[in-house]
């Protein structure tokens, strides 16, 4: 499975780490424009983020290509 900018790809069990679980944080950014009624714009970016620990006890390998 291919990583992309809103995913990863665990290659190891979080066994062995800190607490037995590996840490994340998603950071989200909205950038909005808009058109309607014969107006448009740009809204201020807006940027929400979030951490956790998540527990990763078996992966499993895909073969491609």
């Amino acid at each position: 499975m291919a990583e992309s900018d809103c995913g990863h790809t665990y290659t190891t069990t979080s066994r062995e780490s800190l607490n037995g679980k590996f840490k994340l944080r998603a950071v989200v950014t909205w950038e909005v424009t808009w058109a309607g009624g014969g107006y448009s714009g740009t809204e201020p970016a807006a940027t929400t983020a979030d951490e956790a620990s998540i527990e990763v006890t078996e992966f499993l390998p895909v073969i491609t290509g």
